[in-house]
């Protein structure tokens, strides 16, 4: 499972992907808009083309591997057709959470990452995505929602009592956010950026 980092580092640069020619044409997927149960994603024109026979694709395991690579932009149309196939599929609409939040798609993914919370709602790496993208729109007080319910889901995760601790901090609610930063670094002692929000917060008057 993968989980997203508050700071998001945007490297600049073009990346060239050059396709060996194939005998079929590239399935063009930028004319494809999915209806889902409650939600709608089209699919952006800066979108990759997927030069598979697509019948003889397993599209979530295709997404996966692309995902790991790090080809969001790819995995993303893989991701789009297995949920379309399977509506209960939470780790598709999960994955297209974490794809549309690196990609800046903050609605896309605060819908996508919904209904993967509403499918499986134990899931606490869901909870936690949610809270981030809800935190980077500046709906702090949402935000704190899903964080307490990533925590209560894996309470020795330092992680998520850091993000909590910033959605309390948002919200001005410094004592709660003290609290949070503190369990956090019981957690992990020796984590820089923890020490650093809480002593940024103890300089706040």
């Amino acid at each position: 499972m993968f989980e997203i980092g508050l700071l998001v580092v945007l490297v600049g640069g073009l990346l060239f992907v050059y396709f060996k020619k194939e005998k079929k044409e590239p399935f063009d997927w930028s004319h494809l808009r999915f209806s889902l149960p409650g939600i709608k994603f089209p699919l952006r024109k800066s979108a990759k083309t997927v030069g598979h026979n697509l019948s003889d694709i397993n599209y979530l395991k295709e997404g996966e591997r692309l995902f790991r690579e790090g080809r969001y932009e790819e995995a993303e149309g893989f991701y789009l057709k297995a949920v379309a196939e399977d509506a209960d599929n939470s780790l598709g609409y999960g994955r297209l959470g974490v794809i549309y939040t690196h990609l800046g798609e903050l609605n896309d993914a605060k819908e996508a990452l919904e209904t993967a919370v509403r499918l499986a709602p134990e899931n606490g790496f869901y909870q936690n995505n949610l809270g981030l993208v809800l935190y980077q729109m500046g709906r702090y007080k949402e935000a704190v929602i899903y964080f307490e319910n990533a925590v209560k889901l894996d309470e020795k995760n330092a992680r998520r009592w850091a993000n909590l601790g910033l959605a309390y901090q948002g919200m001005g609610e410094k004592e709660r956010a003290k609290e949070a930063f503190q369990k956090a670094l019981r957690l992990e002692p020796q984590n820089k950026k923890y020490q650093l929000y809480l002593q940024k917060l103890q300089e706040e008057k």
